[in-house]
């Protein structure tokens, strides 16, 4: 059986998160799910979810370069048999990936491009505009 990719979890989280919240995440939110994935699993077993893609810092946090290269935005196909089966091999990373996708799924807010922003923005009263962030919404304004 062959080692899972970075492509294999963004596709279990894109599954999940479609598929339970019928969300559908764009690249940068995939690359946030995916990193807090990838950190808690390096943290409770020492050792990378995957080897074929290694975090890289950019602007909008950290991307994996292959999984960000190849994710794309749209409604994810149902898994396969012999997916579902790959993925059930390691319960407890299946849970994890779980919790998380079920703990950030609404955290996430779509990217906006400049006229966008300025536009909604505008519309809105100056005290109630909040910098967006993961600990921003989760009431962390650290």
């Amino acid at each position: 059986m062959k080692e899972l990719t970075s492509l294999d979890y963004c596709k279990l989280i894109a599954w999940l998160i479609y598929h339970k919240y019928n969300v559908i995440l764009n690249k940068i939110q995939m690359q946030n799910i995916l990193f807090i994935c990838y950190e808690q699993y390096l943290v409770s077993h020492n050792s990378p979810l995957f080897n074929d893609d290694v975090p890289k810092e950019c602007l909008f946090g950290h991307v994996f370069p292959r999984s960000y290269k190849r994710y794309s935005y749209r409604v994810i196909e149902e898994l396969t048999v012999s997916e579902k089966e790959r993925f059930l091999k390691d319960k407890d990373t299946l849970r994890m990936i779980t919790r998380v996708v079920e703990y950030y799924h609404d955290c996430f807010f779509p990217l906006l491009i400049p006229s966008e922003k300025e536009n909604m923005l505008g519309k809105l009263p100056p005290n109630k505009i909040v910098p967006m962030g993961v600990n921003t919404i989760r009431g962390n304004n650290s």
